[in-house]
């Protein structure tokens, strides 16, 4: 046994769903108590509106959960690239120099600042180090060209 044991704490759905269960349960069981001890039609009646306006509740209740969680997923999910078509901003290209030379390489960070979500080719993915010596990605300049992409100045 760990001598520090770490304390997560619990999905906060979990307790909406605990407290709607005991909600319910209670105006059910409220409703039923009131109720004397025989029964005749309109007892009958009354204690059925009271489950269907449960149900009802319950429902309404997990679909404005639902409608919730649709609303963050889509919040989540990468935004459309903000260009037309195939334009990559020009202002991304740098000289990086390599063991063959110096090349010209579109950095992805600065891609993905600029535009948005990209989805290039990982064909033309290349990994470079920068000044500091950390490692980069980014795309071959050559390789976007002859993929049919275009480099052109961004307005800032």
């Amino acid at each position: 046994m760990p001598l520090l044991q770490t304390y997560t704490k619990p999905h906060p759905r979990r307790f909406s769903r605990i407290t709607a269960l005991l909600a319910a349960a209670s105006i059910a069981i409220a409703g039923a108590a009131a109720t004397p001890a025989h029964a005749d039609k309109t007892d009958t009646l009354r204690t059925a509106a009271q489950i269907a306006g449960i149900l009802i509740i319950g429902k309404l209740i997990a679909d404005s959960n639902k409608k919730r969680r649709l609303e963050r997923a889509r919040a989540r999910q990468p935004q459309p690239a903000r260009v037309i078509g195939n334009t990559l901003p020009l202002q991304c290209v740098r000289w990086v120099d390599t063991d063959r030379g110096a090349r010209r390489i579109l950095g992805k960070r600065c891609i993905e600042r600029r535009v948005g979500y990209v989805d290039l080719p990982r064909r033309c993915e290349r990994r470079f180090w920068d000044a500091r010596g950390y490692s980069r990605i980014g795309y071959s300049r050559r390789c976007l060209l002859n993929k049919g992409y275009r480099i052109e100045p961004f307005p800032r």
